[in-house]
């Protein structure tokens, strides 16, 4: 079998090249999102979960375990309203960070069964 080389730029990449990042996260509890989390928090980021209802203590315990800050905060991606609370909280963990937020996960999905109504546009 034939070695494969890497290109030098992803043979360089350093571990914890997100160290000292704050992220947000949509719709981390579970699935890719708590996976993406959980690894951006291994890389030393500091993340924030915006989530429409289910709590994510667990995630957040295991982010602390990491050695890394997480939050997270109740939002309704959907909802406008929702979404201007959310960007508040955000707004209150750079202020008790001392920095911005440095990039944005957008990991919010719907189920076919949260579609009521709206799914018969697409029969």
């Amino acid at each position: 079998m034939a070695k494969i080389e890497l290109p030098a730029a992803v043979s360089e990449m350093k571990p914890y090249r997100l160290d000292g990042k704050f992220l947000a996260i949509t719709g981390g509890n579970r699935g890719i999102g708590k996976a993406t989390a959980l690894r951006f928090g291994q890389e030393g980021s500091s993340i924030v979960l915006l989530l429409q209802r289910t709590p994510a203590d667990d995630v957040i315990a295991e982010l602390s375990a990491l050695g890394t800050r997480g939050v997270w905060i109740e939002c309704d991606v959907s909802d406008e309203q929702s979404r201007c609370q959310a960007v508040k909280g955000i707004e209150a963990e750079v202020n008790a960070l001392g920095k911005g937020l440095d990039g944005f996960v957008n990991n919010a999905g719907i189920t076919e069964d949260a579609l009521g109504a709206s799914r018969m546009l697409y029969m």
